[in-house]
């Protein structure tokens, strides 16, 4: 039996959210992020699906983790970016 290799990733788009939701405990994780870019582009996200698809291997990508989507300016844009690449599942 041949297992087949499962390529996923989920991303994070943007460090805090403005939702601050009470069971939330991303002001825990915020404090780990001084100095860091907190904002996924669009850019990175191209050289992100790049590495996860090379070899022709097809890859899931989430949309999630500690903050809402959502409240990323170009959160639908890069849901359209991925939906664009043929080795993105839908």
């Amino acid at each position: 039996m041949m297992i087949k290799e499962y390529r996923s990733i989920e991303l994070n788009v943007k460090i805090g959210c403005p939702i601050a939701c009470l069971y939330c405990p991303q002001n825990k994780f915020i404090k780990s992020y001084q100095g860091h870019k907190r904002v996924l582009s669009r850019d990175d996200l191209q050289k992100i699906l790049e590495n996860l698809t090379h070899g022709g291997e097809e890859a899931e990508v989430f949309f999630a983790a500690m903050a809402e989507p959502f409240s990323h300016k170009d959160c639908v844009e890069m849901i359209e970016d991925c939906q664009v690449n043929p080795l993105i599942t839908k």
